[in-house]
């Protein structure tokens, strides 16, 4: 599986989406922004999970790095899309 979220990335969404899931809950946000809210944190939750974000497969970034000390795991490489064409 390739992957291009790195770790402190995915503590970061993990900990949005359980706020966006608290506030949900809790009934601080209602109507349409809780049901916006609950979207934003399922796809950050999801994302975290299975460590592969597509907007950073889009623009050709990620944040998961490579060191030597750690076993290397497969990386989307994928080019900047030009879409000045």
């Amino acid at each position: 599986m390739f992957h291009n979220v790195g770790i402190t990335d995915r503590y970061i969404r993990m900990g949005i989406a359980a706020v966006l899931f608290l506030l949900y809950f809790l009934d601080v946000l209602t109507g349409q922004i809780g049901e916006t809210a609950m979207i934003v944190a399922v796809v950050l939750l999801v994302t975290s999970l299975r460590r592969c974000c597509p907007v950073y497969a889009l623009i050709g970034r990620g944040t998961c790095g490579t060191t030597p000390n750690r076993k290397q795991e497969q990386v989307i490489k994928v080019k900047k899309l030009d879409l000045k064409k």
